[in-house]
């Protein structure tokens, strides 16, 4: 789903715009697919340190595409939204101090999942261990999301 984020973020430059592009991406790919279900797939990225980042896309990225052939409805993760660098750097929160760059993005995945559309999250290894997978387990048990278990 990197391609689709990519179009429909093109212009984004705040992550409240980014939200807006998922919900219409959401909309177009269920009226597209007939799919009731999208499924967002959670882990550490940023919680173990900066050093970290990288290699911790990477695992999150290889997690998604090994899903994807588990399963036969739409699945996206992070990495599919954020790897664009031209995204990345055109973000207004990106210039925050990390802490409120962090809860910046807590707060816009607690949204994506409030959204109601996503009704499948999957917790990759390690999630315990991410403020923000974390945050998005307790919200995905609030929601009543239905929570997969990674190995």
């Amino acid at each position: 789903m990197k391609k689709e984020f990519a179009e429909v973020t093109v212009k984004a430059t705040t992550l409240g715009h980014v939200l807006d592009a998922v919900i219409s991406l959401f909309e177009k790919t269920r009226k597209e697919t007939g799919d009731s279900r999208i499924g967002y797939v959670a882990g550490i990225i940023g919680s173990d340190g900066e050093n970290r980042v990288d290699e911790n896309r990477k695992i999150l990225d290889r997690h998604t595409q090994r899903i994807r052939t588990e399963y036969d409805f739409p699945i996206f993760s992070a990495t599919d939204i954020f790897e664009n660098p031209d995204l990345w750097y055109r973000l207004e929160e990106i210039r925050l101090e990390r802490p409120e760059r962090r809860m910046a993005f807590l707060h816009f995945w607690r949204e994506v999942l409030e959204l109601g559309k996503v009704t499948d999250i999957f917790m990759t290894p390690r999630w315990e261990k991410s403020e923000g997978a974390s945050d998005e387990h307790e919200t995905a048990k609030r929601l009543g999301i239905k929570i997969h278990y990674v190995k």
